[in-house]
């Protein structure tokens, strides 16, 4: 028996180690790649920057009944004050 596995990896040939990874390569492929011919490099990273926003912000999620991700809520800025 070897050494244990370095803190944040996951063990070869086991998907359910980073479930998450998985489903999003997987829907990334089945959604994104699978259906367009990639041209390099560059190209792919600029897909893949694209669908990752659709993915994110989007796209209907089971958890939030089939609903895209509502805005981020607004954060505290700076506000102007005004003399009375």
């Amino acid at each position: 028996m070897g050494p244990p596995p370095y803190p944040g990896r996951t063990l070869s040939r086991a998907p359910r180690a980073n479930a998450h990874a998985e489903r999003w390569i997987g829907s990334a492929r089945r959604e994104c790649t699978d259906r367009m011919l990639i041209l390099g490099e560059r190209h792919l990273h600029v897909v893949l920057t694209d669908y990752a926003t659709h993915y994110n912000e989007h796209r209907p999620h089971q958890a939030l009944d089939q609903e895209p991700p509502g805005p981020l809520p607004p954060t505290a800025g700076p506000t102007t004050a005004t003399k009375i």
